[in-house]
């Protein structure tokens, strides 16, 4: 449905056209709901999420409707399509006219926004990773959706692309998961 027959290849996403996203964003929650459901039919009894960049963005979203995770990791998570868009320079440079675009980014993608949904996973079992170097999703992406989340936020040095520090972070993604994982009788 999001296809454009004039452009080759996959459809862009997130894309120009907030309906295409919002679609996309529909197609995926509903492709990991049905995964989950048939990883719990197979016998896994524990499903957790974990997702970088735009995946982090969808496994704080999943967590907005999923229940049955067992944990939610965002890693350097995107965690606002209209303030991404505000800092790629996609809106207009006349502050006014910006504001007035980024709000109504803001009402387009609330549909789909995990900072406007409330989290069903409890924060001790999300944890929220943070680069402080990023300039693709800054810091203040992670920041946010950690505070909405009510979740711990650690951070590793580096950016998006060269992650450096991100073992120690990575520990602490280790360290949750075997808090989580349940106890012999």
């Amino acid at each position: 449905m999001r296809a454009n027959p004039a452009r080759r290849g996959p459809p862009e996403f997130p894309g120009a056209d907030p309906r295409f996203s919002n679609e996309g964003f529909r197609q995926i929650i509903f492709d990991l709901r049905n995964f989950i459901a048939w990883l719990h039919e197979q016998g896994h009894p524990q499903v957790g999420v974990m997702g970088m960049s735009l995946g982090g963005y969808t496994a704080a979203l999943l967590a907005t409707v999923q229940e049955q995770l067992s944990f939610c990791v965002p890693v350097i998570p995107l965690a606002s399509l209209a303030d991404f868009a505000r800092e790629q320079g996609e809106l207009s440079t006349a502050p006014e006219a910006e504001a007035e675009e980024h709000a109504l980014l803001e009402r387009i993608y609330r549909v789909v926004s995990p900072v406007h949904r409330k989290s069903l996973i409890a924060p001790s079992r999300t944890l929220v990773v943070a680069a402080k170097a990023d300039r693709i999703t800054p810091v203040a992406h992670a920041r946010k959706l950690a505070a909405h989340f009510g979740a711990p936020l650690v951070s590793w040095h580096g950016g998006h692309l060269l992650q450096l520090g991100r073992n120690a972070a990575f520990r602490r993604v280790e360290t949750l998961l075997r808090e989580l994982r349940p106890q012999p009788i």
